[in-house]
């Protein structure tokens, strides 16, 4: 049987998408796979700070592990154990191993036909830690390494004004500042976040999707990566880390349209698995996400309304003319019909639409109701308190279920996420609710953004809870966030997986990778 990397052999090409380089798998690295024995060594290459190679560090290597996980802001470290032999390996300015220098690291396997070894690179690291150790039987240094993004991480912002970037300001440019002019990163591929809810103007903000919708301000006590942060997780979805000496920002992967880096035929023809194990804690998993928000304050407010129809009739005291950035709370007297308006004393009557400038779908407003006067519209920023819920559920629920859930949960702001498949839906394991509010949450300006971080939530304590642990045999070009197929020892099933973690033990020829279950059926996070 062929080997199938990414299914089709005439393509036999794995691209490292957020890498600057590639990795062109031949039939020398398949061989390699099948050996039972396997000969691994360790070769630094030694970088000056302009990232220029200066030497090669090889032998000498006691022991040493590497890790690399896709929810760590410093996603890839490493630690060496060396055996001193030289003053060139002490810690000092002039030694292989200080401040301005950098390492990248290479895997070697040696090939049972040529005799010759394999060297794959596995990351580029910058020197975190060290320990020296000597004694009458023992002359070694251990080194900890990070990956660049301890740079940004380590970087705090110097001074004691405020670091500002103001609402409006387009958040790949100012993330892109942040990380070359604060960070000193030069290479970067940074998606243009926010840009997945389209093109249109928020009605709220009254910026577009992709640009700052508040001023941000930090202060000495912050670093430079806080700023990226900050910046990232203004929409959910979206992760960054350091790929060698490039910086990243991109949408999480959730599967959909990758291609399959290790298919389990493969696995079990080349005896790459060692053990299997399933585990995970079943009080982290939650199927029903409510999300609260940013408390609204309203300028005016009135509980004198009558409904016409589609058509709200709201009497303010002492109003005599509408003024574009209020906003107007009414208490409404039943729940809404489709297009549904808004008019307050006798001012004009005006369509009423979500922050994206979308139609009200009917039965979705009612009671304590808070409006924003903008763009002649009336923009529903939901009830006092911005809101939302997401539901895990088998089927979408009928008249009735959803009743219940809008009653239960005092909110029509709700998704139901569909997926038959998935053994933690409500109709399976009854209701477990996960309430998100705080500090985390409260900037949270407009109920379809609430709603989108519900549903990103819902899917972190759903799909990230359906995991899978396996010990195989090196393959040294995997990576997180790529797709495997397995097929169970345990249930004889064949699925595919997301690698979300790898950790090997340097020179034994063997890694542990966490995984969890990828569903076809909604790959999308929000």
């Amino acid at each position: 049987m062929m080997f199938k990397l990414i299914m089709i052999w005439d393509y036999l090409i794995l691209i490292q998408k957020v890498c600057d380089y590639m990795i062109n798998v031949t039939q020398a690295d398949i061989d390699i796979l099948g050996q039972q024995i396997k000969e691994c060594e360790i070769k630094l290459e030694l970088l000056n700070e302009s990232f220029l190679p200066i030497d090669i560090l090889q032998g000498g290597l006691i022991s040493g592990s590497f890790s690399v996980e896709s929810d760590s802001d410093i996603r890839r470290t490493a630690s060496f154990v060396f055996h001193v032999r030289n003053k060139s390996y002490l810690v000092n300015q002039s030694s292989k191993i200080w401040f301005n220098k950098h390492i990248i690291l290479y895997l070697g396997i040696k090939s049972l036909r040529t005799q010759e070894f394999q060297y794959y690179q596995i990351g580029l690291f910058e020197y975190s830690e060290y320990s020296f150790q000597y004694d009458i039987s023992t002359n070694s240094l251990t080194v900890k390494v990070l990956d660049l993004m301890s740079k940004l991480v380590n970087t705090p912002l110097y001074g004691t004004e405020t670091y500002k970037i103001t609402a409006g300001t387009n958040i790949r440019s100012a993330m892109l500042s942040v990380v070359t002019q604060l960070g000193g990163i030069s290479k970067y591929l940074i998606g243009d976040v926010g840009s997945e809810l389209g093109t249109g103007i928020n009605n709220i903000s009254e910026q577009n999707y992709n640009t700052v919708p508040y001023d941000l301000s930090f202060s000495s006590s912050d670093n430079v990566y806080s700023i990226i942060t900050k910046l990232r997780d203004l929409y959910s979805g979206w992760e960054s880390f350091c790929s060698n000496d490039t910086f990243i920002c991109q949408q999480i992967p959730t599967g959909e349209n990758e291609s399959i880096i290790l298919d389990w035929e493969t696995i079990e023809e080349k005896r790459l698995l060692i053990s299997e194990e399933r585990n995970g804690s079943l009080d982290k998993v939650k199927n029903i996400t409510q999300v609260f928000g940013k408390q609204i304050t309203a300028d005016r407010y009135t509980e004198t309304c009558t409904v016409n129809g589609a058509e709200y009739d709201a009497t303010f005291t002492d109003l005599t003319v509408l003024e574009s950035g209020t906003i107007y709370a009414v208490k409404l007297p039943s729940v809404n019909l489709v297009n549904s308006t808004l008019k307050i004393n006798a001012l004009g009557t005006y369509p009423i639409m979500d922050a994206s400038g979308v139609v009200i779908p009917n039965g979705t407003i009612n009671g304590y109701s808070a409006f924003k006067f903008y763009n002649n519209q009336m923009i529903y920023l939901g009830d006092y308190q911005v809101k939302a819920l997401a539901v895990h559920v088998s089927n979408i629920p009928d008249s009735t279920k959803q009743q219940y859930y809008k009653d239960k949960f005092n909110t029509a702001n709700i998704a139901y996420v569909i997926n038959p498949d998935s053994p933690f839906t409500v109709e399976k394991i009854g209701e477990r609710i996960d309430v998100k509010s705080g500090s985390d949450f409260e900037n949270i300006y407009a109920q379809d953004l609430a709603l989108q971080r519900a549903k990103y939530e819902n899917w972190k304590t759903t799909r990230l809870q359906d995991t899978l642990s396996l010990e195989f045999q090196l393959v040294p070009w995997l990576d997180v966030n790529k797709l495997i197929t397995y097929k169970s020892k345990v249930t004889g099933s064949v699925d595919a997986y997301i690698i979300k973690s790898i950790s090997i033990t340097l020179l034994d020829g063997k890694m542990k990778l966490e995984c969890i279950k990828y569903y076809s059926l909604y790959p999308d996070i929000v």
